[in-house]
């Protein structure tokens, strides 16, 4: 199923059970991040993390259907996030949202194959 542009809304409707627009209801502020390693004062090294995407999504509870899919797979999921460009994330990397933290399951996925709208499934740890 594809999105329908929804421009009076502001927003992407998906016709992919999400109700509502993708990008205005629900909206959450946060960051993409990715870790590397740098060194300490004292020498030793540690992970940080910067941020590589920062903006507005629309964070929902993963369906118990997506859960299952991604669960044969041997990949636990809890939340999918949708924004409105594709944020370059790659496994490994996480969603900080004031201090809640999720780990990237996987690239973002484009929505309907138009680059109008990306959706990227996450693991709360935090």
């Amino acid at each position: 199923m594809g999105l329908t542009d929804n421009m009076r809304g502001g927003g992407l409707l998906a016709n992919a059970g999400v109700a509502g627009s993708l990008l205005t209801r629900g909206t959450h502020n946060g960051s993409f991040e990715r870790s590397t390693i740098t060194q300490d004062a004292s020498g030793g090294t540690i992970r940080a993390w910067a941020a590589i995407y920062t903006g507005k999504v629309n964070r929902q509870s993963a369906t118990p259907q997506e859960v299952d899919q991604f669960s044969r797979r041997g990949v636990d999921i809890s939340h999918k996030i949708y924004m409105a460009s594709d944020p370059g994330v790659a496994l490994g990397d996480r969603w900080n949202e004031g201090g809640s933290l999720f780990q990237v399951q996987g690239p973002a996925k484009d929505m309907g194959d138009r680059g109008q709208a990306f959706c990227v499934f996450v693991m709360q740890v935090k």
